[in-house]
């Protein structure tokens, strides 16, 4: 089971948005594997994993994704259960708080974006070129900040390591 960084989620193909759709009803019944296994760990990892799976399903929705009743029913049950009238009060508030805030860094969204890459060039059959190009030029803009911020870090008196982005041998 892989759970994509959340920013990677509308440039998944329509294979991979099912697929995690799926792996995520194997989460809502409690299953975990080394992929997965950072969900517990979140401070709030129910209101994370909620938000991440509506961020999917409207996704989907919006491609005309069609999930199953079951799956559906499997979605409601686990919320209602684990998060009870708190769903009736979700607000833009609650809809904001990013994912899985320890696990999707900068970096997992680099590993992602790579993972993704690698479908494309192994064809995929539904991975089209636009959808893998506005993914790289996110993943672009991403990178950029990452090296100006670890510039900026470079050039900070507080840093003693002289903020090499080459790791050390």
């Amino acid at each position: 089971m892989r759970i994509w960084h959340y920013q990677l989620l509308k440039y998944l193909p329509d294979s991979l948005m099912k697929t995690l759709w799926e792996d995520l009803q194997r989460v809502f019944k409690g299953e975990r594997d080394l992929f997965t296994n950072f969900i517990d760990e979140e401070d709030d990892s129910v209101v994370s994993l909620f938000n991440y799976s509506m961020r999917l399903f409207v996704l989907m929705d919006k491609r005309k994704i069609k999930v199953s009743d079951e799956s559906t029913n499997i979605f409601t049950d686990y919320f209602e259960k684990h998060l009870g009238d708190r769903i009736e009060t979700f607000d833009e508030k609650d809809a904001a708080v990013i994912p899985f805030v320890n696990i999707h860094t900068p970096y997992y969204l680099m590993y992602c974006g790579s993972l993704l890459n690698e479908y494309f060039e192994l064809g995929l059959e539904d991975y089209d070129e636009e959808l893998n190009h506005s993914m790289n030029v996110k993943l672009n803009d991403v990178y950029k900040k990452m090296l100006q911020a670890q510039m900026e870090k470079q050039d900070s008196p507080d840093d003693n390591d002289g903020g090499s982005i080459i790791p050390q041998a």
